[in-house]
């Protein structure tokens, strides 16, 4: 037996236009704006297909949904034998329509994994870690959000040059906390 065709949610346009207007509409009525940053990659190794000269220019304001209120998700703050390590992550959801219309220029057909938040709430950095591109599985026949999965970004001396000062000043703390470090210790 076919389905009705009169009911047919999966291929009418219009009705998909409307639950995108709406997704779009409650994030920007729930969510927070943000700043996503993208990662240039500067001498890729082919061998293990990373960077450790990637830079972060060029960010764009966007607003996502927090999935979670609570608080940071992951393990928190963790003592380890090298001093304390910050495992927080957090979850958020973007419109695909909002992302592909900012990121147009770009060429970007979803968020990308070791791309950069900035998270305004704690003025800190998140990395990208996962991107669901189908979380809410077809719902109306098409895809409308993405979720992202986030863990606190570890500086290592990257460039940041965003065009958002708040956004490349939340490094500099970790600059002067190095520097504070590496003047004050030693001997000769």
């Amino acid at each position: 037996m076919a389905t009705n065709p009169y009911f047919n949610k999966f291929k009418s346009k219009p009705e998909q236009q409307l639950v995108d207007d709406l997704v779009t509409e409650a994030i920007k009525i729930h969510g927070i704006d943000v700043v996503y940053i993208p990662r240039t990659l500067v001498n890729k190794d082919e061998i293990f297909g990373e960077d450790r000269q990637a830079k972060f220019e060029n960010g764009r304001e966007i607003e996502m949904y927090v999935d979670s209120y609570d608080g940071f998700e992951g393990e928190g703050e963790v003592m380890t034998q090298f001093g304390l390590d910050i495992k927080d992550e957090i979850g958020l959801t973007v419109s695909r329509t909002r992302f592909l219309k900012i990121f147009a220029k770009n060429d970007y057909k979803y968020p990308r994994e070791g791309d950069l938040i900035y998270f305004p709430l704690t003025n800190g950095l998140f990395e990208i870690n996962f991107v669901e591109r189908d979380k809410n599985f077809y719902n109306f026949g098409k895809i409308f959000t993405y979720y992202l999965k986030c863990s606190m970004f570890k500086y290592s001396g990257e460039d940041l040059d965003t065009g958002f000062d708040i956004a490349d000043g939340a490094t500099s703390d970790v600059n002067l906390q190095l520097l504070e470090v590496v003047m004050g210790t030693g001997s000769g």
